[in-house]
């Protein structure tokens, strides 16, 4: 154990749990009953705070709703704290007009036992205060949590001997799916945005940033033998803990993080035993940490990770870029002699590459030391660039098929007609169009796509017919299609602005135009012709 860890793996306190003893009141209930109770017809029951609606409180309304059915939320600003029924879905107007405040009383939300047509989604929740799970509070089951932005909460507890475990979300026992959610502001003892403790949740796609805890600023995990979360293509930056700036792993559980960019996060502590793990922290676990791109965290030992463990965790397809230790090991910190740490690339890692008592591991001839020629790190894209050493490198034992967009893996990237998987959370396409951006307030240029013969520029309103993609084909405005450069003359409205896309016309046929924060393939519902 490591000297002033806030926590010993062997006694660790574990969340009350509920007694279930004894057979369910309904066994006996005759079978035609619930026949009659499964065909009823799905019903949407509304709620407004200030209009009319079934409801005034959506409380109210998952009370009188039945599984199957629909409770949908209008704008506006609830304080209540909501205890979910299993097989509803609760649904608000959007994150930015629909807000739950828990007034600091408990859980903004709770889902206990909920199955997987449950949903909550749509909603900012914000001013929870538990033990467990300030905003959202999940045990067991399978519930869909998708779409949300969960702020401003907290997990805590007046106790000296206890501790808060989930200030955003805190997911016990149950294999939920948290999707597409914005996890910032949020505090607690252990997972600032996200606690998960057993079970397998799918944490995917989230956006993670500057939460705050003791262990696990972004996501802290405590997996038993038989549960493995996967923790799949979120971007968690900026979050801050004692151990595992952005993301703890800890248990003897298998936890999979795969596709993930973690930037910017930080281990602090004054502790001798503290600050381990800026971006990843392993604790006696058999996490896989795989093709994920870590760069720009901080620690007093493992800037980008650090693995301490009696088994085998896997530290395999990343790129660790730009990391940084006050003590040693600004690439990783490794005290595990059992770990399989292959075909990584570290560079501009500072205070070493790698640190701890298996630190040669990082000396295996698969792991290199060169740069990674991302596209545009310091600007934020860390796809590979043309002539990436990650490129088509990868191993494929263990690389996922898609990347963190969900561009499918794996691609011939370095053109010799054999796709290879690369390394690092994105994989290089060499049909895309980069760094899209103006040169001047009319110049709109963009970085070749290699044998593109001409390329396509779409515009288009934010919210139009298409959803917000650029519908508008712009070829009749280029005067030369062929180039990597299209002068705009055309002035947004008054208060407003104009979307772009430009894709490569490789071989006569028009290329992707690209995926959205889904990881969906976009689709023009007008192509240049």
């Amino acid at each position: 154990m490591k000297p002033g860890a806030p926590r010993d793996a062997g006694s660790r306190p574990r969340p009350r749990r509920a007694r279930r003893d004894g057979v369910s009141p309904y066994a006996a209930v005759p079978w035609i009953a619930l026949l009659a109770v499964t065909l009823l017809p799905a019903r949407t029951w509304t709620v407004d705070d200030d209009g009319p609606a079934d409801f005034r409180a959506i409380q109210d309304a998952i009370d009188a709703a039945a599984p199957g059915d629909l409770v949908s939320v209008a704008a506006g600003l609830y304080h209540e704290n909501l205890v979910l029924k299993s097989g509803v879905a609760v649904v608000g107007a959007g994150a930015d007009r629909t807000t739950l405040h828990g007034g600091g009383l408990g859980s903004t939300a709770t889902l206990i036992d909920c199955d997987a047509a449950t949903r909550l989604e749509g909603f900012t929740l914000t001013g929870g205060a538990a033990e467990s799970g300030g905003g959202i509070l999940v045990i067991r089951g399978g519930p869909a949590i998708t779409l949300n932005e969960i702020v401003g909460n907290a997990a805590a507890t007046s106790s000296a001997y206890l501790y808060g475990y989930g200030g955003g979300v805190a997911v016990l026992g149950s294999s939920a799916r948290i999707s597409d959610n914005l996890l910032t502001g949020n505090d607690a003892d252990f997972g600032g945005g996200i606690h998960v403790d057993g079970g397998s949740p799918q944490i995917t796609r989230n956006r993670i940033t500057g939460n705050t805890a003791g262990a696990g600023g972004g996501i802290d995990t405590y997996a038993f033998f038989a549960s493995s979360p996967l923790i799949a293509s979120n971007t968690i930056t900026s979050n801050t803990a004692l151990f595992g700036g952005g993301i703890e792993l800890a248990g003897l559980g298998a936890p999979i993080v795969t596709n993930n960019l973690l930037i910017g996060n930080s281990a602090s502590g004054s502790g001798s035993g503290t600050a381990y793990g800026g971006g990843a922290d392993v604790y006696y676990s058999d996490a896989r940490l795989v093709n994920n791109t870590i760069a720009g965290n901080t620690a007093r030992r493992g800037g980008g990770a650090a693995l301490l463990s009696n088994g085998a965790p896997a530290l395999v397809n990343n790129v660790i870029l730009d990391n940084r230790a006050t003590n040693a090991g600004g690439g990783a910190d490794i005290q595990a002699p059992g770990a399989i740490v292959s075909h990584n690339i570290f560079f501009l890692n500072s205070r070493g590459v790698c640190s701890g008592t298996s630190a040669s591991l990082c000396s295996a001839a698969t792991n290199l030391e060169t740069d990674p020629l991302l596209v545009d790190a310091a600007g934020g894209d860390y796809r590979p660039g043309y002539g990436s050493p990650a490129i088509d490198s990868a191993t494929d034992a263990v690389a996922p098929r898609d990347d963190q967009r969900g561009q499918r893996r794996p691609l011939d990237g370095d053109g010799d007609r054999v796709a290879a998987f690369d390394r690092g959370a994105l994989e290089h396409d060499r049909d895309e169009v980069s760094g899209l951006r103006f040169a001047s307030a009319s110049m709109l240029i963009w970085n070749g796509a290699a044998g593109a013969g001409s390329y396509h520029v779409y515009s288009g309103m934010p919210g139009g017919p298409s959803g917000g993609i650029p519908d508008a084909c712009r070829d009749p405005d280029d005067p030369d299609v062929s180039d990597t450069i299209f002068s705009e003359t055309i002035d947004p409205p008054s208060g407003g602005m104009l979307l772009y896309l430009v894709t490569a016309v490789i071989d006569g046929i028009e290329r992707s135009p690209g995926f959205d924060h889904r990881g969906l393939e976009r689709n023009l519902p007008l192509s240049c012709p």
